[in-house]
C-alpha cells in the first residue's frame, strides 16, 4: 500500500471511530444499538439460504452486499467477533425489557 492509500484508509478509520466509538475505542450505547440492528438486517450471523428452498440469485447477491457493508464497518472500527455477539444478545435483552415495560404501562 502506498503512503497516500494508507493515509486515506487511516482517515476513514478515524472518521468511523469518531462517529461510533468513545475515547477508549469502545462503541457508544447508540452505536451498539445501531450495530446490533444492522447485524440482523445484514444477515451477519444467519444463513442466507434455507434447505429445500430454491435459491434466488438476486436475493442472495443483495444479502451478500448488505453483509459486505456491515463487515466494512466492523473492520474500520476494529470490532472483535465476541463483542458483536454481545451486541446481538444485549439488543435482544433490551427489546425484551422494553416490551415488558410497555405491557406494564398498558395494564
Amino acid at each position: 500500500m502506498n503512503p497516500l492509500d494508507w493515509m486515506r484508509l487511516r482517515r476513514r478509520r478515524d472518521a468511523f471511530q469518531q462517529v461510533l466509538c468513545d475515547q477508549h475505542g469502545r462503541l457508544t450505547r447508540p452505536a451498539q444499538i445501531m450495530m446490533a440492528d444492522l447485524a440482523g438486517f445484514c444477515h451477519v450471523a444467519g444463513m442466507m439460504t434455507r434447505p429445500g428452498v430454491p435459491i434466488d440469485p438476486y436475493a442472495l447477491a443483495l444479502a451478500e452486499g448488505k453483509r459486505q457493508v456491515f463487515l466494512r464497518i466492523i473492520e474500520h472500527i476494529s470490532l472483535p467477533p465476541m463483542e458483536l455477539q454481545d451486541l446481538r444478545r444485549d439488543d435482544a435483552e433490551d427489546e425484551s425489557r422494553w416490551l415488558n415495560s410497555r405491557q406494564q404501562q398498558t395494564a
